[in-house]
């Protein structure tokens, strides 16, 4: 199994996920589950074989893309910095939170396979 190229492939289609929600959320739009399904995504572009570890590796790159393209589209207007955005991760929009779980969780089983 090349978990580099299942390592790439997420990366990948996290950071397109990412690009995208960020114009969205620009134009008014939230698009939570893109960066998580994007992950997922680009694992199945990457690799043939699929199994529980590439399905791991979507869901942490699925997730760290997740949370920095939320601090980076929608900071705190109290205070924009990564740690504070961290620190207070629980007081986002509940719909918001669920948006971006529900793409990790669907990346995580579109590059798990069968």
């Amino acid at each position: 199994m090349d978990y580099v190229k299942a390592a790439a492939g997420a990366i990948g289609g996290a950071v397109a996920g990412a690009v995208v929600f960020i114009l969205l959320a620009r134009a008014g739009l939230h698009a939570g589950m893109l960066m998580g399904a994007g992950a997922g995504w680009g694992v199945q572009l990457a690799v043939r074989d699929r199994n529980l570890a590439t399905g791991v590796i979507a869901l942490v790159a699925g997730l760290v893309a997740s949370v920095l393209a939320e601090w980076y589209a929608l900071p705190f207007m109290a205070d924009p910095s990564l740690p504070f955005f961290l620190a207070h991760l629980h007081q986002i929009n509940f719909i918001h939170l669920l948006l971006l779980g529900a793409g990790v969780v669907a990346g995580f089983f579109w590059a798990k396979g069968p």
